[in-house]
């Protein structure tokens, strides 16, 4: 897979050789991240939320747990990716951006 770090930006795409599928993806790990990047990550992820169903993130959602900025963004930014794509004929890279 191939993965591509958008600056300063916590996300990015990462694209399978088997498929050519793209996934959209929090860069950095719970165990790296700062309050800075953390703050970055939550506003990100507000952002794809407004434009996605997150309800499966919130208390007794099926992808509540792990219970981490870091494990929500995954699964929010893959989702946001996924419903950019549909919507637009974006590259992958565009479509993962979440308005800063």
């Amino acid at each position: 897979a191939a993965s591509q770090r958008f600056g300063q930006w916590n996300w990015s795409v990462v694209s399978s050789s088997l498929g050519g599928e793209s996934a959209c993806i929090a860069q950095w790990r719970q165990e790296e991240l700062t309050s800075e990047a953390t703050g970055r990550l939550e506003r990100a992820l507000s952002y794809a939320c407004e434009h996605i169903d997150c309800t499966p993130l919130q208390p007794g959602g099926a992808r509540h747990f792990p219970n981490n900025v870091v494990a929500h963004a995954d699964w929010a930014f893959d989702r946001y990716l996924a419903w950019r794509m549909e919507t637009s004929d974006e590259a992958p890279e565009d479509a993962c951006d979440f308005n800063g």
